[in-house]
């Protein structure tokens, strides 16, 4: 596929305020598709160095951003917060098959569930549910716009921990996906560390307290690093979808129902019974999760 050269010239003008030049315009001809081009010139130097001011999310997740047109809403998806239960939700609404989307992943064809199909499709094909699918300009207008809502589940720190744990290092401590997402944990704390033992919580923990946010896995990086970079209008406790059930519903005027998916038998649930030392690491580390989780139950 070639893009059009009026096309890029356009972007050009519309993000840099200049034509653009031969060079420019050979190699954006290769790119896949026009909002390729414009976020590559969005992101450029150039355009940094200019007055024009784009509210575009520029955090690691900002890729997994979700756009709901019918309802005008901005889901921030969370791991370990609903994520796959609201994301599976939002393909029904959108009437998207994502069975029938490309997979080239082969590790992810091998051995992956519906789960990993699921979100693998969602990254790598444009849907138009992602705000990556979209132009940098579509971003900017709708987080302006004052009657789009920004909404985001939070969980309750302790519990989002010990899911995170018990799905990643007992359930899937060997697995081949599972492994993209604590390989570096794992090699940072050696081949003797056991997930099993009495321990193994803590070493994870004291592992992710010496580490930024930003740098952690999306599983277990701070909930405050998903939603810091976007003024939130509306934060939902996991417990009750049922809200955001009911405000999706109530401003698209059509019924959104999410079921739940991805409920795994954790060792521990919901944060009862989990070690006293594991808990005030937690709440120590995660101490600004606790604040916004608590002001989500307020809300409610």
């Amino acid at each position: 596929m070639s893009i059009d050269q009026d096309l890029v010239n356009g972007c050009y003008v519309k993000y840099l305020g200049r034509p653009a030049e031969q060079g420019g315009l050979k190699y954006y001809a290769q790119f896949e598709s026009i909002v390729d081009v414009e976020h590559e010139i969005a992101a450029s130097q150039e355009f940094l160095s200019r007055e024009r001011v784009l509210r575009y999310p520029c955090s690691f997740h900002s890729w997994k951003t979700c756009v709901l047109e019918e309802a005008k809403i901005v889901f921030v998806p969370i791991a370990k917060c609903a994520h796959t239960a609201v994301v599976s939700a939002l393909y029904d609404f959108k009437n998207i098959d994502w069975r029938t989307l490309n997979v080239s992943d082969a590790e992810v064809l091998e051995s992956g569930t519906d789960d990993e199909f699921l979100h693998y499709v969602l990254g790598s094909n444009k849907t138009g549910l992602l705000l990556k699918d979209h132009s940098p300009e579509f971003a900017d207008r709708i987080l302006r716009d004052t009657e789009w809502l920004r909404v985001a589940v939070l969980r309750d720190p302790v519990a989002r921990f010990l899911s995170a744990f018990n799905h990643f290092f007992i359930q899937w401590r060997t697995h081949p996906l599972g492994l993209r997402h604590t390989k570096v944990i794992l090699d940072a704390l050696g081949e003797d560390f056991d997930a099993n033992s009495s321990t193994g919580m803590i070493k994870v923990m004291k592992y992710i307290m010496t580490q930024r946010g930003c740098d952690l896995d999306a599983h277990f990086a701070p909930q405050y690093e998903y939603v810091g970079g976007i003024r939130m209008d509306r934060l939902i406790p996991m417990a009750r979808l049922d809200l955001l059930e009911k405000l999706v519903s109530e401003r698209s005027g059509r019924t959104f129902r999410i079921e739940r998916k991805n409920v795994r038998r954790d060792t521990v649930k919901d944060g009862e019974g989990a070690p006293e030392d594991v808990r005030e690491l937690v709440e120590e580390y995660f101490w600004l999760d606790r604040l916004l989780y608590e002001k989500a139950l307020c809300a409610c």
